[in-house]
Parts: structure tokens; sequence; C-alpha cells
């Protein structure tokens, strides 16, 4: 899973963002980003399009803000709220120490 979801990252076209704001936020010696990684699964009959596995990866401050107060989905469809509720309970378990199904990946925040 590290290893897919590193190639993931460095095929995101909107991962600079990420990269930018942990040169403005880190020091010269902290150039770091934190991301979150999770295979999921969502329950087939709670999805309206199709069901495959998943890897979540989430910034850890972004997974940070959705355990620390409510959130809601972009768009009002079913399959915005249930990927809420799977990020819900991936900071829960991320928060918790329980790490068993998760992976931390720290990127570097370029030159």
């Amino acid at each position: 899973m590290r290893m897919h979801a590193n190639s993931l990252l460095l095929q995101c076209a909107r991962i600079e963002p990420y990269f930018d704001m942990g040169q403005k936020h880190g020091s010269a010696e902290y150039r770091y980003v934190k991301f979150v990684a999770c295979l999921v699964r969502p329950d087939a009959a709670k999805l309206t399009w199709h069901d495959c596995p998943r890897i979540v990866l989430i910034e850890e401050g972004a997974l940070r803000k959705i355990h620390e107060g409510p959130v809601e989905p972009n768009t009002p469809d079913k399959d915005g709220g249930l990927w809420v509720t799977i990020l819900q309970e991936i900071a829960t378990e991320y928060f918790e120490g329980r790490h068993q199904a998760i992976e931390v990946i720290t990127s570097p925040a370029g030159n």
C-alpha cells in the first residue's frame, strides 16, 4: 500500500499546494508534509457507483480538522456523505493510535 500510495503522490497534479503549505509553515530544517494513507472498501450497497478498494490519501492536518469538528460533504449525494463518514472513521483510528490499516507517508516539500 505504501508503494502504491507513493506512486499516486508522484502522479497527482494537485499535490503542489500541499508542498507549498509545508514550505510556508515549516522551517528550513523541516520541509516535509505528512500524508495518511488507508486502504478502504466502502460497502457496495451504499455507493451509487462502482465498488472497488481505494487508497484514501489525506494530509495529516486536514485529517485532524475532520477529527475535531463537524464536516459536511461537498455534494448532497449519498456518496459524498459516505466518504465523509469514511474519513471520520480513518481520523478516529489514526488519532487514537490504531494504525493496523494505516500508513503515514512523509513527503519532501521540494527545494
